[in-house]
């Protein structure tokens, strides 16, 4: 009798640990592949039995997926003038991040750069970007807006007066060149809202 208990535990406990191990291999594998539809497929009964799984970080990734508006809970991270993670893709596909000032205008997100920038060399070379904020006084309420960039020649000041007025500052305090600039204008494609 002892010795059946103990087998279908053994039995059990394998079960589970294989069940982990695949589970953990297939998240891995389609992870590379980066498809939230391919997860859900993969994460089926045809893999694990009679067994469902589906995570909920899988539902809420299926529900951001087509975002591209900035919801109205996390519009104010925007409007209040703040500063914001600012990440682009370097010429040797590493990640480059700084803190930037921006203007948000309608449902885009709009900045000035100076051309000597890093910044600016890298949305020549790769025109995508992702405008990353923190609530400072919820540290857990986010938003990340990934989108496409746009750059637009000004010898004009005009936009970067009203960046700045935003920001308590006019043209003779600005600390940085005011000349040599360009717009850029990061139109959402995705956006991630959290808290």
């Amino acid at each position: 009798m002892r010795c059946c208990s103990d087998s279908s535990k053994l039995t059990s406990f394998v079960r589970a640990v294989r069940d982990r191990f695949v589970r953990r291999a297939c998240f891995a594998v389609v992870g590379m592949v980066g498809t939230v539809g391919m997860r859900r497929r993969w994460v089926g009964r045809e893999w694990f039995g009679s067994r469902w799984y589906e995570e909920p970080w899988l539902r809420q990734a299926d529900r951001m997926s087509d975002v591209t508006s900035i919801p109205a809970t996390h519009r104010d991270l925007l409007e209040t003038p703040s500063a914001a993670a600012f990440t682009t893709v370097g010429a040797a596909g590493y990640p480059q991040t700084t803190a930037i000032w921006f203007l948000l205008d309608g449902d885009v997100v709009r900045t000035s750069l100076h051309r000597s920038r890093q910044k600016y060399r890298n949305v020549v070379d790769h025109p995508q970007a992702t405008l990353f904020l923190i609530d400072p006084t919820n540290p857990f309420r986010t938003l990340e807006v990934r989108g496409d960039v746009t750059l637009e020649d000004t010898s004009d000041t005009s936009f970067l007066e009203r960046l700045l007025v935003h920001y308590g500052q006019t043209l003779e305090t600005f600390p940085a060149p005011t000349d040599n600039r360009v717009l850029l204008t990061l139109t959402p494609r995705r956006i991630v809202a959290n808290g």
